[in-house]
């Protein structure tokens, strides 16, 4: 099992605060400068992890919950 899955089971079975960074994540918060466009996805999971809320509902989610203004 990988970082991603594992995380995924953490939130959603145990109600844990974190998120997975699957590639459209990791594609599209290199994108918007979110983390260094050279960050492996452990990388960005890393800082993504410090940018976002521990109580925020959307972690497991994150990709699905960004809104841009």
């Amino acid at each position: 099992v990988g970082r991603k899955t594992a995380n995924v089971v953490l939130n959603v079975a145990f109600g844990e605060p974190t998120f997975a960074v699957d590639t459209h994540v990791w594609e599209i918060t290199k994108a918007l400068g979110w983390v260094p466009t050279n960050a492996s996805r452990d990388q960005a999971y890393d800082h993504l992890n410090e940018l976002v809320p521990g109580g925020s509902p959307g972690r497991a989610a994150l990709g699905c919950r960004i809104s841009v203004d």
